[in-house]
């Protein structure tokens, strides 16, 4: 994966639009985009997410307003940017 840096774990992705809420063990950040293995996501068209998770320091990291990278996703590893 990569660094200390790029390594979250503790994740929580909210749907600022409906509330819906993933609690999930990890995710990493590469190329500006954080990718999270999401089983069962269903994205709502226009949706914007906060992301917030611990990095290897054990600091919380929040990422506000955050869209898919539908591109960059690929199964249940869904990118975000």
């Amino acid at each position: 994966m990569g660094s200390a840096a790029t390594l979250l774990h503790d994740v929580t992705v909210l749907c600022e639009q409906t509330r819906q809420e993933w609690r999930l063990p990890a995710a990493e950040i590469a190329g500006g985009l954080i990718f999270v293995e999401i089983p069962g996501f269903e994205h709502v068209p226009a949706s914007t997410y906060t992301i917030t998770a611990k990095d290897g320091g054990e600091r919380t990291r929040r990422f506000i307003s955050v869209t898919v990278d539908w591109p960059r996703s690929t199964g249940m590893r869904v990118a975000f940017r």
